[in-house]
C-alpha cells in the first residue's frame, strides 16, 4: 500500500443460505503503512491501534474476533453508513457501496474516494422504498429488495472490487472484516461521541487480493447502523431455473410410480 497519506475518513452461492459464521481469530499481516497514530511504525497502523484511539469510552473492539458476518438487511426504512478511516494509497480511488443480495451486478454507490472531500464522520443515508427500490440522494435502483452485502470498488490503473461474501472473492478470500455492535462501546467519530449500537456493523477492507497484500483491513472502515445481520440469500434466475427442472422431475417420477 506504501501510504501516502493518512485520510481521517468515515457467500452467497445459488440455493445456499448465508449464515453468520461463528465469531473467529482474523489472521493480521504486518501493515505496510507507518507512522499512523500514536507513534511510528507499522503497529502504529494496525486496525486495532487506530480503533483503540477512537474509543472514548466502553470495551475496546477486539479486532481479532471478527463476527462471520458476510450478509445484511436493513433493520428499518433507512440504514446509515459514516465513514471513518482509510489507510491506503489507493484511497482517493476507492468507492464503497451496497449491492443486492444474490446480484453484485445491481449495486449503488455510498462513498466516492477521499478526493471528493469526504472528513470523518461524513454520513450517506440509504432509504428503503415500499416498491422494493432504494435511494441514496438522487440516485435510485429499482427491484433492489432488502437483503445486500457491502462492497468496495478500486478504480485507476489496477480496478478490484472485493465483497463482504468471501464466495465472491478471488480464491474465496475474506478481504472484509465485520465487527457486530455491542450497545456499549462509544466512538468519537467526527468530534462526536457515536454508541456502537447493537443494530450496526464496522466494516474494514483489505483493497489488495488477499494472497498478495499486508491483510492490515484498514484500508476503508466504515460504521453502518440500522442493519440486521445474517440473512439468508435470494436465489438467483439460474438456480431458480434448476430448482423448476428438479421440482418438474421429481413430480414426473411421482406421477410415473402411481400408474
Amino acid at each position: 500500500m506504501n501510504v501516502k497519506a493518512f485520510f481521517l475518513v468515515a457467500s452467497t452461492v445459488a440455493l445456499s443460505t448465508t449464515i453468520a459464521n461463528p465469531a473467529q481469530a482474523v489472521d493480521f499481516g504486518t501493515s505496510w503503512d507507518s507512522n499512523c497514530v500514536g507513534g511510528q511504525g507499522a503497529s502504529s497502523c494496525s486496525l486495532q491501534n487506530i480503533l483503540n484511539s477512537i474509543t472514548t469510552a466502553g470495551p475496546h473492539i477486539d479486532t481479532t474476533k471478527d463476527s462471520g458476518i458476510q450478509t445484511f438487511s436493513n433493520a428499518g426504512n433507512s440504514t446509515a453508513g459514516s465513514y471513518l478511516f482509510s489507510v491506503a494509497g489507493y484511497a482517493p480511488h476507492n468507492t464503497f457501496g451496497i449491492y443486492k443480495l444474490g446480484d453484485p451486478n445491481t449495486k449503488i454507490e455510498l462513498f466516492g474516494g477521499v478526493t471528493s472531500g469526504i472528513t470523518q464522520g461524513a454520513g450517506t443515508l440509504v432509504n428503503f422504498l415500499a416498491d422494493g427500490s432504494v435511494k441514496v440522494g438522487s440516485n435510485t435502483v429499482k427491484n433492489f429488495g432488502s437483503q445486500f452485502g457491502f462492497y468496495l470498488d478500486r478504480k485507476g490503473p489496477d480496478p478490484l472490487t472485493v465483497y463482504s461474501e468471501n464466495a465472491r472473492n478471488d480464491k474465496g478470500a475474506q478481504q472484509v472484516v465485520a465487527y457486530s455492535g455491542n450497545g456499549q462501546t462509544q466512538l468519537n467519530i467526527g468530534g462526536k461521541n457515536t454508541l456502537f449500537s447493537k443494530d450496526s456493523v464496522l466494516l474494514g477492507f483489505e483493497d489488495l487480493r488477499l494472497a498478495g497484500s499486508d491483510q492490515d483491513y484498514n484500508d476503508l472502515t466504515v460504521l453502518v447502523s440500522g442493519v440486521r445481520s445474517g440473512v439468508t440469500a435470494v436465489p438467483e434466475p439460474t438456480a431458480l431455473l434448476g430448482l423448476a427442472a428438479i421440482g418438474g422431475a421429481f413430480a414426473a417420477r411421482r406421477r410415473k410410480l402411481a400408474q
